[in-house]
């Protein structure tokens, strides 16, 4: 374990099946609330949260700036905004692919 608590190379994973006709912004919802639920569940502790994504739709309705219009997308935003809210402060960036 590093100074800051981290163990290096050491990755957790995790996967999940959204149906057939699942998206691609449900996906980023998927994976981050289970990365937050798994730091949750194992209670890793951090003072900031980062959050990267490849989808400048799911990064900016997390920002506010989106409003989340899909019923196929809002209970993954609310479940991801619950989790982020009691994950303390968290940066959302979109990064390009």
């Amino acid at each position: 374990m590093d100074e800051h608590g981290a163990v290096r190379n050491w990755v957790a994973q995790d996967s999940i099946y959204l149906g057939y006709n699942g998206s691609n912004n449900q996906a980023e919802y998927e994976g981050l609330c289970s990365g937050v639920q798994y730091m949750r569940d194992n209670d890793i502790k951090c003072d900031g949260l980062y959050v990267r994504g490849d989808s400048e739709v799911v990064i900016k309705q997390l920002a506010g700036l989106y409003v989340v219009r899909s019923n196929n997308i809002i209970d993954h935003y609310n479940e991801a905004i619950d989790l982020l809210e009691n994950s303390g402060v968290c940066e959302c960036h979109h990064v390009n692919t």
